[in-house]
């Protein structure tokens, strides 16, 4: 049984985190007064949304169908409720139950999460399957029922591992970490310098602009043997293979690549297929290359199909033109600083000092002639912190939370799982609490 003075505030929460009789959860859910809540919104959407559907529970109800063509008919139904508590969470599970009101007739459609954030209540929309863990059978015979659950069920499926409980806090070790309200903070740890992290997680984008370069030189090794180069899709060469010859057309385009880069390249070979041939050549600046020449029926209506030419750098095989892209971007890395930024997640506004956004934008020296270059782009929405950092965390009503660091981490700022639709029961509590301030001005 949890101590109920452990709590800051007592309410009408902590009553059920104590309460064994089922039959009195029902009633102290209904007993919700507004000081409970952390704010005047999550008191709204309770009481528009949780509470009708609590004073729904256990009572019988009918239900006409009206059909256009056949004779219409009627059902009874009722609401049960099941109920999961865990040492810092409640679950309302609604049941919309028809006729015999067994659990085999009945479908788990509306549930809320209630937990507490500085000793105040919130709700939530999010959906936590309680059948997995509780044996639903105890509503056949009840109008609710009570089922233990563990916090760190609830928090998974929230999205989170911890929950911070102090105004300032030193994170020592990854996790996912609630850090205020929806606000979580993921944490993981970081085991080479950040030069080396952004050079590693911006390798593929190094390796894709080396296949733009190989492509360029391509085009001009194409345009070199006379043919006209269609770039709309890729590398096409149009209306090159005749229809009931294209095994034999795309071979003779295929050698006569083969012979023009051979002039370029020492260590190459052809292998011939049906509709597909394939260029491999080991090259100590591109690296180990295989290009693709693949030919195309005709469309109907046509009498010549495209052949298209897709060359590739096998994974991890780049040569010289990917070491000098390497070389380029950490010097651009060697010149960034930590930061002081502020971020908005709703209405949370977060203080960021020295930290490292891992935001990098980067166009190499080397550039293609016939292709349009591009910018290499990492965007990972983290930030790199250490010791020196410091993230502050500030809301109208929840207050202020420092967190700092004990080493360097990558840190991503993320929110709980949320359904959907909560965001509309959300806007529509506002609305209302709008409203109410409106009219007492008037009046």
């Amino acid at each position: 049984m949890i101590d109920k003075n452990i709590f800051f505030n007592e309410s009408f929460l902590d009553k059920v985190f104590i309460e064994n009789d089922k039959s009195k959860i029902l009633a102290i859910l209904k007993s919700a007064k507004k000081e409970d809540f952390s704010s005047e919104a999550h008191y709204t959407v309770y009481k528009m949304f949780v509470l009708p559907k609590l004073s729904m529970v256990g009572k019988e109800y009918e239900k006409i169908i009206k059909r256009r063509y056949r004779s219409s008919y009627r059902y009874k139904y009722k609401y049960k409720l099941l109920v999961g508590v865990s040492q810092s969470y409640v679950v309302l599970s609604f049941y919309y139950c028809r006729e015999s009101y067994k659990v085999s007739g009945c479908i788990n459609r509306i549930y809320y999460l209630l937990g507490k954030d500085s000793g105040k209540v919130f709700v939530n929309d999010v959906y936590i399957p309680l059948s997995t863990i509780c044996n639903i059978d105890y509503i056949d015979n009840n109008d609710v029922a009570v089922c233990r659950v563990d916090d760190n069920y609830i928090k998974n499926v929230l999205g989170f591992e911890y929950e911070l409980s102090n105004d300032i806090i030193t994170i020592a070790e990854k996790g996912r970490y609630r850090v205020q309200g929806e606000i979580v903070m993921d944490v993981d740890n970081i085991d080479i310098d950040l030069k080396k992290y952004i050079i590693k997680m911006m390798w593929n984008e190094i390796e894709d602009y080396a296949i733009l370069l190989l492509s360029d030189h391509l085009i001009q090794v194409i345009q070199d043997i006379g043919f006209d180069v269609d770039l709309r899709h890729g590398i096409d060469i149009a209306d090159v293979v005749r229809r009931g010859k294209i095994e034999e057309d795309s071979y003779y385009v295929s050698l006569a690549l083969f012979n023009e880069l051979r002039k370029h390249f020492d260590d190459i070979y052809i292998k011939r297929g049906e509709l597909t041939h394939i260029i491999e050549i080991g090259d100590k600046y591109y690296g180990n290359i295989r290009i693709l020449v693949r030919a195309f029926e005709p469309q109907y209506g046509y009498n010549y199909g495209n052949i298209r030419i897709d060359p590739e750098i096998r994974p991890g095989e780049c040569g010289q033109v990917c070491s000098e892209i390497k070389r380029e971007l950490e010097d651009q890395i060697d010149m960034i600083q930590p930061i002081n930024t502020n971020i908005a997640i709703g209405n949370h506004y977060i203080n960021m000092k020295n930290v490292i956004p891992i935001n990098i934008e980067y166009t190499p020296s080397l550039k293609p002639l016939n292709v349009a270059e591009r910018v290499l782009r990492l965007r990972l929405n983290q930030f790199y912190v250490d010791e020196k950092s410091e993230v502050t965390i500030t809301h109208k009503e929840h207050g202020t939370v420092k967190v700092r660091f004990s080493k360097p981490f990558m840190v991503m700022l993320t929110t709980t799982n949320i359904n959907l639709e909560f965001a509309m029961k959300w806007n529509r509590a506002m609305l209302r609490i709008i409203k109410n301030m409106y009219k007492k001005q008037k009046h």
